[in-house]
């Protein structure tokens, strides 16, 4: 039986076909994923805190290596829930959303505001060494080695401060 890898193909955009881990269903639909890093082509359910690579359009009946098919879309616009106060613009995460086969409340995935750790400044009177490593910890925190999604619409009143359970559009912007 032939193996299942990414192939190249034309005009999708952003949707595509990749196993998925766990006991996933229907009700999955909607919900952010992840790359997994334990095996090729395969993507799994984020857990609270994440990075969002992609989100599940479709569970396939058919499976690979024993593992359900899913169409996935890493581009465009999501119609997601917050999940704790979010700003227009602001970078968000995956929050905790239901285990594999339940449905979320509400239908919509959930994401929070994007945890970001800032690099420890050095002390007064460093040397060029401890000076070097601190620029480069600061500047290896900018790298982005991850897909980032970002906050470009929402039903709340004031439109720039949103309350937990508003529903927010993303956007993928990297």
């Amino acid at each position: 039986m032939a193996k299942f890898k990414f192939m190249p193909t034309v005009n999708v955009d952003g949707y595509f076909t990749a196993k998925l881990v766990g006991a996933v269903t229907d009700a999955d639909v909607g919900k952010p994923v992840r790359l997994t890093t334990t095996s090729p082509d395969t993507y799994q359910i984020c857990a609270d805190g994440e990075a969002i690579d992609a989100f599940i359009v479709g569970i396939e009946a058919a499976t690979a290596d024993g593992l359900h098919l899913a169409t996935l879309n890493n581009r465009g616009y999501v119609r997601c829930e917050a999940d704790g106060a979010l700003a227009i613009g602001g970078l968000v995460e995956a929050a905790a959303n239901a285990a594999a086969g339940t449905a979320n409340a509400g239908g919509l995935p959930y994401v929070s505001a994007k945890s970001v750790v800032a690099a420890a400044a050095p002390a007064t009177g460093a040397t060029v060494a401890e000076l070097a490593t601190a620029v480069n910890a600061a500047l290896a925190a900018l790298v982005v080695a991850t897909p980032q999604w970002r906050v470009v619409s929402s039903a709340a009143a004031d439109g720039t401060v949103l309350d937990e359970d508003t529903t927010v559009i993303i956007e993928r912007v990297l």
